[in-house]
């Protein structure tokens, strides 16, 4: 059986729809790394119990 992963989220993506809702981007440059790193973690854990 192959194995699956998250790896990361795709940032540039994430910062063009931040743009594009007004965000500040640099807030946005100093949370989505953090938030990515707990989303990433919680969708692993969650596929390896499966």
């Amino acid at each position: 059986m192959a194995h699956v992963a998250a790896v990361g989220i795709d940032m540039a993506a994430a910062f063009q729809i931040g743009n594009a809702l007004g965000y500040d981007l640099v807030g946005l440059a100093e949370l989505l790394p953090a938030c990515e790193g707990g989303m990433v973690s919680a969708i692993n854990e969650k596929i390896s119990d499966k």
